[in-house]
C-alpha cells in the first residue's frame, strides 16, 4: 500500500473554503487533508469564532480527517492523500470498518 499526495491552491483557509472544496473536490472519508501550519491555525481560529466553542483535537470537516504539517505544504494550499493499494484506491467502506490491514488483504 502506497500513499498518492496531491496538493491544490486554495487562497485563503477557513472552516467555508476546506468544506465548500471537500464537496467540490469529492474528498472521500477514507482520505486524509493536510495543511501548512500557518493554515491549519487560522482553520481552528475561524471554527473558534464561527461556534464559539474550541475545535475538537479529531479535526473533521463532513468526515474528512484535518491534519497539520510542518513542513512539506506551501501556504494557502491544501495537500489530499489518498492510499492506494495496485493503482486501486481502497473503497470508503473497508476504511469505516477500521480493518486491520491483514484483514483487508484477506479480503482481495
Amino acid at each position: 500500500m502506497r500513499e498518492v499526495r496531491s496538493t491544490y491552491p486554495v487562497g485563503r483557509i477557513s472552516y467555508d473554503v476546506i468544506r465548500q472544496f471537500i464537496i467540490h473536490r469529492k474528498v472521500q472519508v477514507s482520505e486524509v487533508i493536510q495543511l501548512n501550519m500557518y493554515d491549519f491555525d487560522n482553520l481552528v481560529l475561524d471554527f473558534r469564532e464561527l461556534y464559539k466553542t474550541a475545535m475538537p483535537s479529531n479535526v473533521r470537516i463532513l468526515g474528512v480527517r484535518i491534519e497539520e504539517r510542518r513542513y512539506g505544504i506551501p501556504r494557502r494550499n491544501v495537500q489530499v492523500i489518498s492510499f492506494v493499494k495496485d493503482n486501486i484506491v481502497i473503497p470508503e467502506d473497508y476504511k469505516s470498518r477500521y480493518l486491520t490491514l491483514r484483514e483487508f488483504y484477506l479480503t482481495q
